[in-house]
C-alpha cells in the first residue's frame, strides 16, 4: 500500500521540481556569472534580478533588468534600484526626495506596496547566496 503511494508522490515531486523557477536560475549560474562581471554585480545579485525578470524570461528581458538595476544602484540603494528595475523607477526617486538618502528611503517605502520588487529582490539574493553552486 504504502509503496503504491509513494509512486504517485514521487512522480509528482519531480514534475514540480522540473517546473521550479527558482531552480531553473540556479542551472543558469554560468551565465549570470557571465552577466555579473559585465554589470560589476554579485552573482546572487544578478540571479535574484533574473527572478524579478521572470525565470523563463528572455536573455534580453533581463539584461535590461539588471542595467536598470546597475544604473539606479549607485544613486538608490539595492532595494529601490530594484524597485526600479521592476518598473517603478519613479516611485523609488519620490521616496528618495522624500528621505534624502537610500537607508531612509527604503525603511520608508518598505511598507508601501510599490515595494514589493525590492521586497522580493533582496530575499531571493540572500537565498542565492545561502545556496552552495550546483555540482554536476
Amino acid at each position: 500500500m504504502l509503496a503504491a503511494l509513494l509512486v504517485p508522490f514521487l512522480v509528482a515531486f519531480c514534475v514540480q521540481r522540473q517546473r521550479s523557477g527558482f531552480l531553473a536560475i540556479e542551472q543558469a549560474r554560468a551565465e549570470a556569472e557571465q552577466v555579473a562581471t559585465q554589470y560589476g554585480l554579485r552573482v546572487q545579485d544578478v540571479m535574484a534580478l533574473r527572478d524579478l525578470a521572470g525565470a523563463y524570461a528572455t536573455e534580453g528581458a533581463w539584461r535590461d533588468v539588471v542595467s536598470v538595476f546597475a544604473a539606479n544602484r549607485a544613486q538608490l540603494g539595492d532595494a529601490l534600484a530594484a524597485v526600479a528595475a521592476a518598473g517603478g523607477r519613479a516611485a523609488a526617486l519620490e521616496a528618495l526626495q522624500a528621505a534624502g538618502d537610500p537607508e531612509r528611503a527604503w525603511s520608508a517605502f518598505r511598507l508601501e506596496p510599490g515595494a514589493v520588487p525590492g521586497l522580493r529582490f533582496i530575499a531571493m539574493r540572500e537565498r542565492f547566496a545561502a545556496r552552495k553552486p550546483v555540482r554536476d
